[in-house]
């Protein structure tokens, strides 16, 4: 809705006050943007729902989201570091770190596009994540709330995920 109301804006009003619209805004963008947005958004509620099996109360739950918002914040105070260097070492690294790819390759992207095979295999290294994060995030809820109906520690919580036997 919003998208159809700002074009439909910028083709009504835009000539009026001579405000067209940028480059940057292309179908292969929007395209970009929807992909990485779904990556992130797939990856970022599978790690949540692992807080939400191993959490006990609302204090433990915030607690164990830390190490997930961390790296969300990283790409948003490096943003002028990423933009004026999108080839540097680290940029390319985090673009390719499932925790901070999804918004450091769409900055590279749109800053410098990084070639078709860094793209592809950001997004490979992200659907492997998401794969392994859902199957982890599925056997820590089974194996522990619904059999033993309690919540897990941590470390109880990560040797589940190690533990040979039924998935």
């Amino acid at each position: 809705i919003w998208i159809a109301v700002s074009l439909l804006l910028l083709k009504v009003v835009g000539p009026t006050l001579d405000i067209q619209l940028p480059s940057l805004l292309s179908a292969d963008m929007l395209g970009y943007l929807v992909l990485f947005f779904l990556l992130a958004y797939f990856l970022y509620s599978g790690l949540y729902a692992v807080c939400g099996a191993l959490a006990e109360d609302e204090q433990s739950y915030g607690q164990l989201q830390v190490p997930f918002i961390i790296p969300l914040v990283i790409p948003m105070v490096m943003i002028s570091y990423l933009v004026m260097n999108p080839e540097a070492p680290v940029t390319v690294f985090l673009s390719f770190f499932p925790l901070t790819a999804p918004m450091v390759m769409f900055v590279r992207i749109i800053v410098s596009p990084p070639g078709m095979l860094h793209i592809v295999l950001s997004v490979v290294i992200m659907l492997i994540t998401i794969a392994a994060v859902s199957v982890g995030s599925g056997k820590i809820f089974r194996l522990a709330i619904l059999r033993t109906g309690k919540s897990l520690k941590l470390k109880d919580g990560f040797k589940l995920l190690f533990e040979k036997g039924d998935v």
